[in-house]
């Protein structure tokens, strides 16, 4: 009850402001409008309900103009919905008046004072008239063939009742808090100074009620929880150090990434969906990884994109957030959230939850999956992140709000996963990893995305594996030690795509149809190669496959968005210089 009524208080306080001028005036505007509503209403409500020759007929203040069902036997009647007609009409044409007298008035007092006016009128005309509808049926007497009822108008009684007790009740607090001294002691207290008034106590108390000054209240409107949730995760701290711990018991022992990719592969195959991935495809994942912080599994529904990340995660005993995009996102508070500037409470999305859940989490791997990313264009709402790429990973961050955000109402209490209780910094154990489905219900993916992903096509339906043994244990791999395997293998592996006669070779092969590539990609062909081919034992041929399926990925698949004359002539080329995947992929292209 505290809390609500600080958040009452916290209104008022707001609505009192000098600049809120306007919002006032639509609050009196309001109580004008629903005060006119009550006056409209008294029209149609009964004065008298009579049964004429077995016909139910209501008298009202307004049915006389049309009303033509009593006959002459009732016609006493109609000097009673006459006057009333003419009474009700009048408070409607003065109140009317004010109503639009208010709309030129800049002077907030007299607003208020028509708002009285209005709401004084209608409450006792409406008044007389429920009593007069009340004994009327009473004190009038019986003409002709014809019965009488009482009438009782519950709901318009109701309606005006309330209607006066919540227009006192606000008015006069919000004429207190205007009339009220308003200090704000900081960013979180507020102390406000009211003008009281109380009995006088004593022997004698003749003087009733006296002004005694001013009565200082002290309270805290503004001293809230300004995120709830993030105070929840960092609560868990110490529940996630005690998680690390028990992970580290089950630490990979030696690892390396060709004992780690076929580690997963028989995790995979040996779990309770003995799902069934090749070391190609695993290779393919972990060098994405080293190469971009983003990437993208794409092809159609049902063929374990979803499950990729989630097995991997799972096997090296790390953590794995998925975020469901929706169609109708459209900037990037649909990931990160909101700030109510009423209530000052900020609600982080999951994804931000992810992102903070992580930073208390350094040491643990993580990856936060966008199913069905292009669901809505990705640019959209994802745009700021993918700026990010392009920065120093110790430079990755963003801004989640424009005000400070405090634990527990405290401008000394801070959150533990931001930055100047605003920013949250990217760590360097997260990686994004984006499923798209290829139909007509999403966005096609643009180049700029492209070119700061790793892209793996998954083009069959996930087989399961026929053959598996007992479950398999997953393995601790830190964040520490798998950047430090993909560091070891940039160093120890020599390739250098300038004077690659490949490279060369497929440029030229490209260059009719104006696709070519940046340093940008440059750079992330030369990390795949040498992280994909430290994934396996033979370097040499894993080399030769890990460029191919960069180069497919990185620049021959632009020939999507080409008017390609002979397919099979520019397949041919490919396959001379033993690109199989290549040719494939451009004999596979749809016509249009």
């Amino acid at each position: 009850m505290k809390g609500i009524r600080n958040l009452i208080n916290l209104m008022f306080i707001n609505l009192v402001d000098e600049k809120n001028f306007k919002s006032r005036k639509i609050v009196y505007y309001v109580a004008m409008v629903l005060s006119i509503i009550a006056i409209i209403l008294s029209f149609f409500a009964p004065m008298c309900i009579l049964e004429v020759k077995g016909e139910i007929v209501k008298i009202t203040a307004i049915n006389w103009i049309w009303l033509d069902k009593t006959n002459n036997s009732v016609n006493s009647f109609l000097l009673a919905q006459i006057l009333s007609f003419m009474i009700l009409t009048s408070a409607l044409v003065v109140s009317l008046v004010f109503f639009f007298l208010t709309g030129r008035e800049k002077n907030e007092d007299k607003i208020n004072r028509n708002s009285v006016i209005i709401s004084n009128i209608s409450f006792i005309v409406i008044s007389l008239y429920l009593i007069f509808t009340w004994f009327f049926p009473i004190l009038s007497y019986s003409i002709g063939n014809h019965k009488q009822f009482v009438n009782m108008n519950i709901f318009l009684s109701i309606y005006i009742v309330l209607l006066k007790v919540l227009y006192i009740i606000f008015f006069d607090k919000l004429n207190k808090f205007k009339n009220a001294e308003i200090i704000r002691l900081d960013d979180n207290t507020v102390k406000v100074i009211i003008e009281k008034k109380f009995k006088a106590r004593g022997k004698n108390n003749l003087e009733g009620f006296s002004n005694v000054g001013p009565s200082s209240t002290e309270f805290k409107p503004i001293e809230v929880d300004n995120c709830p949730i993030f105070t929840e995760l960092d609560s868990k701290k110490e529940k996630y150090e005690i998680e690390i711990k028990e992970r580290k018991k089950s630490t990979f022992v030696s690892p390396t990434l060709p004992l780690i990719v076929d580690f997963i592969v028989r995790y995979a195959r040996d779990s309770r969906l003995h799902l069934y991935y090749t070391h190609e495809e695993i290779a393919t994942f972990i060098a994405g990884l080293g190469t971009t912080n983003l990437s993208i599994l794409q092809g159609m529904s049902g063929t374990g994109k979803t499950s990729l990340p989630k097995i991997v995660s799972e096997a090296l005993y790390s953590n794995c957030e998925i975020i469901e995009v929706e169609s109708s996102w459209r900037d990037k508070n649909e990931l990160l959230g909101y700030y109510n500037e009423f209530s000052k409470i900020y609600t982080p999305k999951k994804f931000t939850q992810a992102l903070y859940k992580s930073k208390l989490n350094s040491e643990v791997i993580t990856f936060i999956v966008l199913d069905e990313m292009n669901l809505s264009r990705i640019e959209y709402y994802f745009s700021d992140f993918l700026s990010l790429m392009e920065n120093e990973p110790e430079k990755r961050e963003i801004r989640l709000v424009n005000v400070k955000l405090n634990k527990n109402g405290s401008s000394k209490s801070s959150y533990k996963g931001l930055i100047d209780g605003h920013t949250i910094k990217i760590p360097n154990n997260i990686w994004f990893i984006g499923t798209a489905n290829r139909d007509e219900s999403t966005y096609d993916i643009s180049d700029k995305v492209y070119d700061r992903a790793n892209t793996m096509n998954f083009d069959k339906r996930a087989k399961k594996a026929e053959f598996f043994g007992e479950e398999l244990k997953p393995q601790y791999v830190s964040n520490q030690t798998l950047l430090e395997l993909f560091d070891k293998a940039k160093k120890e592996v020599e390739f250098t795509i300038d004077n690659n006669p490949i490279v060369e070779e497929v440029e030229k092969i490209l260059e009719p149809y104006n696709i070519s590539f940046g340093n940008r990609i440059a750079l992330q062909i030369e990390t795949f190669v040498k992280i994909y081919s430290s994934c396996f034992e033979i370097k040499e041929e894993a080399t030769k496959d890990a460029l191919e399926i960069i180069l497919l990925s990185k620049v021959v698949r632009k020939l999507e968005l080409k008017n390609i004359e002979d397919k099979e002539e520019l397949a041919s080329k490919f396959e001379n210089l033993k690109l199989f995947r290549c040719s494939n992929f451009i004999k596979n292209l749809k016509e249009d």
